[in-house]
């Protein structure tokens, strides 16, 4: 774990640069907010089910942990431990712990020694929480109240590139809620105001803007919430909230042990990442990570990590910069990841991020709509391959970036502001060798940037030199007097070509000969329903069998058979479409 933190306090200035140079490339869509989503509709089916909903099976031998019960007790179903600290130093390697309904209020380690399940009791609602009820208020004047607090929550020494000036408060991970709900720290007393709430260490004291007169009024009180250092170790069905985690400790829940399941989870209002995970050949799934300060999962030297079915959203609500880490999901140095048939929308920064030597990921069947950076990106890693991938409504729908041998097929990449950005930069300059096909790339956005951008940052290369290709793409453009450039093209040491229109786009580079472009249309022709979620091709599209047959490697990342007539845009798929 100290590794990622050792990455994050000395950045690359050259990574730095880089990042700043994509992000200001995004500039002229890229809000500080994503905006309200609809509701997910016939695509509903991603994340945890309701807590209390789950029923696991219960082992003869099982150990019971309860809110009223007793750590001298001998810890059966009728006579319950109290902590699921006494619990797990109490249970043997192997053993099921069973949590009754409520709250604990605590920080557990389970040690490389001891394998054990933790689940709920059938049908009853478990959470694992940071804060405390706090009272004891003092009236300051009408709009301000008070209580000795004398609790440091510091942060620590924190990267300058991971707080923007608009958000200097993002690193320091006090939180306050008023029943359940999220308050704003602000830097000062005079700052004070409703929905807010200030920590004075000076004077030891707690500020907020919110009458608490019968209201439950929480304040994080702890760092960290569960860590596990125990390979086959599983964790399901249970709530992680409220956290005070200062980025450099990474994630309520830390999972620093090979073989771990953590399954029908849910992660919300911590602050920094919900989950973290630092163990090889470890399985998530249908988890939500949701409104979590920096990150929903951050994962770093998870080799052969799966992260399927999950539902990451609104994350970074502490509003970290998009330079070094926030967002859905953020990987380094993570080999062979497996990314499948996610929900990632409306975090503020990117979605689906991997970065420095993740190589040989597969993302597939997942969507990722409505963030405020980039859908899906990649940086200095080899050999990824993104399928079947509908990203909606980000200010990138892809963005490959010093990384090499990548796969791009089948996506439909649909109203970003830029579809695809492909970048060479100064870090670690590489053959490249990226390949698009059978990918929808349209967009309603107006923008004066193009949809397809191929560039070297050294101004060296050129996309042929490069090696990127495209070829039997279908695209659109709602108006090509609000949109008016299809795509720039490096071709560098002399310039770059800005081009209008695909036959522009077909002399002047040789790329996407085969491809097809319908502009100044009402709607999309090649999405079904924007609007309810419905990413694929409408029924009846010429472009139902037009794509080329994919790849070995394409063809197993999505369990299809190869050789096979394939749309064009995403692949039908009974679990990823109605």
């Amino acid at each position: 774990m100290p590794r990622l933190a050792r990455r994050r306090s000395t950045p690359s200035l050259l990574l730095v640069a880089l990042l700043a140079v994509v992000l200001a490339a995004c500039g002229d869509t890229t809000t500080s907010k994503p905006q309200p989503a609809p509701a997910v509709g016939p695509l509903d089916g991603f994340g945890a089910p309701s807590l209390g909903t789950t029923s696991y099976p219960v082992p003869s031998g099982a150990r019971y942990v309860a809110p009223d019960g007793n750590d001298a007790a001998a810890g059966t179903a009728a006579a319950p431990w109290r902590t699921l600290g006494r619990a797990v130093a109490a249970a043997p390697s192997g053993s099921t712990i069973v949590l009754r309904e409520g709250t604990y209020r605590e920080y557990v380690e389970i040690p490389a020694t001891k394998q054990l399940t933790l689940q709920p009791a059938s049908g009853e609602e478990v959470w694992l929480s940071g804060s405390d009820v706090v009272g004891g208020w003092t009236r300051q004047d009408a709009s301000s109240w008070h209580r000795p607090w004398t609790l440091n929550l510091s942060g620590g020494a924190l990267n300058p590139t991971l707080v923007e000036p608009a958000n200097p408060l993002a690193g320091d991970p006090d939180q306050v809620f008023v029943d359940g709900r999220r308050l704003t720290q602000v830097a000062s007393r005079s700052a004070l105001g409703a929905g807010t709430f200030f920590v004075d260490e000076a004077g030891d004291q707690l500020w907020i803007g919110e009458d608490p007169t019968g209201r439950r009024v929480e304040a994080s009180a702890r760092a960290d919430g569960l860590t596990v250092k125990s390979p086959g170790t599983v964790v399901r069905g249970l709530g992680f909230r409220h956290y005070a985690t200062p980025i450099s400790r990474l994630g309520a829940l830390k999972v620093q042990a090979s073989r771990v399941t953590v399954e029908d989870s849910v992660f919300t209002n911590n602050a920094a990442a919900g989950l973290a995970v630092s163990g090889d050949d470890v399985r998530v799934s249908n988890v939500s990570a949701i409104d979590n300060g920096q990150l929903g999962i951050q994962a770093n030297t998870a080799h052969r990590l799966t992260v399927e079915d999950s539902l990451l959203r609104r994350n970074n609500v502490e509003r970290f910069s998009a330079i070094a880490a926030s967002g859905g999901i953020k990987l380094t140095e993570s080999d062979g990841v497996l990314l499948r048939h996610n929900l990632v929308e409306e975090n503020a920064s990117h979605g689906i991020w991997m970065d420095l030597s993740s190589d040989d990921a597969t993302v597939v069947r997942n969507i990722s709509r409505r963030n405020s950076a980039a859908g899906i990106i990649i940086e200095m890693s080899l050999r990824p391959v993104f399928a079947s991938n509908a990203s909606v409504a980000n200010a990138v729908g892809v963005l490959v970036s010093e990384t090499s041998t990548a796969q791009v097929w089948n996506n439909a990449l649909v109203d970003n502001s830029i579809g695809v950005h492909v970048l060479d930069g100064r870090r670690a300059p590489l053959p490249v060798d990226i390949t698009f096909r059978n990918n929808v790339i349209s967009s309603g956005v107006s923008s004066t940037r193009p949809l397809v951008i191929v560039d070297d940052v050294n101004h060296l290369r050129s996309g042929a030199a490069m090696r990127v290709t495209l070829d039997r793409n279908a695209y659109f453009r709602r108006s090509t007097s609000q949109r008016p450039y299809l795509m720039s093209w490096a071709n560098y040491p002399t310039n770059k070509f800005v081009l209008r229109s695909l036959t522009e786009v077909q002399s002047m580079t040789g790329q996407d000969r085969t491809s097809k472009i319908l502009d100044n249309a009402a709607a999309d022709p090649n999405v079904d329903d924007i609007t309810a979620g419905r990413y694929g091709l409408p029924a009846g599209s010429a472009l139902s069998s037009a794509g080329v047959p994919l790849p070995a490697g394409v063809a197993e990342a999505l369990g299809v058979t190869t050789g096979l007539a394939v749309p064009i845009g995403i692949l039908p798929d009974s679990s990823f479409l109605p």
